[in-house]
Formats: structure tokens, sequence, C-alpha cells
């Protein structure tokens, strides 16, 4: 499908991302070439009094990585930001209303998970697949997500409130 946007903005220098909502493709940012995923290599984009054209990108399709982040009682946590990282190349979101996340991410990766809570009600960390709950505070505990040509489901974590 063919995609068209426009942006009505004042003089100035600009980064322009791409998000696909819907989480089939992978967002990234333009780099003054085309697209890429990389945080490092995105470019800003000099507005002057004329329109700028010729900013096109072609997003590529990823995989999902999903789970449900609970509290210790086991009841599912809302608006935690989970982010999955394989070197500069970074995504996040919000978890929903029953703790579920769903990650967008580059096959073939190997994504560091991590999550946090806006409210500081529960400590921050990441995926430990060998810690109790899958849940680690000590970034030297956690296990990177090995991802292929598919989903990756499952990635559940228990966090531990704020003490």
């Amino acid at each position: 499908t063919e995609g068209v946007f426009s942006m009505l903005v004042p003089a100035g220098d600009y980064v322009i991302n791409f998000s696909d909502n819907m989480g089939i493709h992978v967002d990234g940012c333009y780099s003054g070439t085309g697209y890429t995923t990389d945080d490092s290599a995105c470019a800003a984009v000099a507005v002057t009094t004329s329109d700028v054209g010729g900013i096109d990108v072609e997003m590529p399709v990823g995989v999902r990585i999903t789970g449900i982040v609970t509290g210790p009682d086991g009841t599912p946590l809302v608006h935690i930001l989970a982010v999955a990282r394989d070197g500069n190349v970074g995504t996040g979101c919000f978890t929903s209303n029953d703790g579920s996340y769903s990650l967008t991410v580059l096959p073939g990766g190997s994504e560091t998970i991590t999550f946090s809570d806006p409210n500081s009600t529960y400590l921050g960390g990441g995926y430990a697949s060998n810690s109790p709950g899958h849940f680690a505070t000590n970034p030297s505990d956690y296990n990177p997500v090995e991802v292929g040509s598919a989903d990756v489901a499952g990635i559940n974590v228990d966090r531990k409130s704020v003490v």
C-alpha cells in the first residue's frame, strides 16, 4: 500500500520519525537518503520557506515480541513502558489494560527487553529468563531475546514493588 504524508511546520530542522500503529512495520526515521531503524543515523531535514519533497521511505515488515507484565500479586500492570533494543535500534510501547505488550522488531536480531514504570511504583529492570519472575534489576542479569523470522510470544515478567 502507498502512504503519503505532509506536515505544515515553521522553518527549522526536523528529524522525521515513522511509526506503524498497527505493529506490522518496524518504527524508524529518515536518514537523509531513506529509511533507517538505527537511532544514531537519523538525519535532520532543513525546512526553510519552501516545501521539502523527496522524503520517501520504505518501512520493513517486522516480527513481534509479546508478553504480559504482572505485579507481585499477579495483577496485570497497566502503562508500564516495554522497550526492545538491539544496539542502536530500539522501539517501545506501553502495556495495555490486561498488562500485555507487543514490540515490532527487525527479524534476525538479539533484543534486550527492559521495563520501566513512569509512576515509579515498580522497579525498572529487564527480561531475565533465569531470574524469579523472569525479571532482574541488574543489567548484567538480562537475557536477550533471540528473534528469527517468526513472532516470539510469552516474554512475560513479574515486577517487584519499589521498597
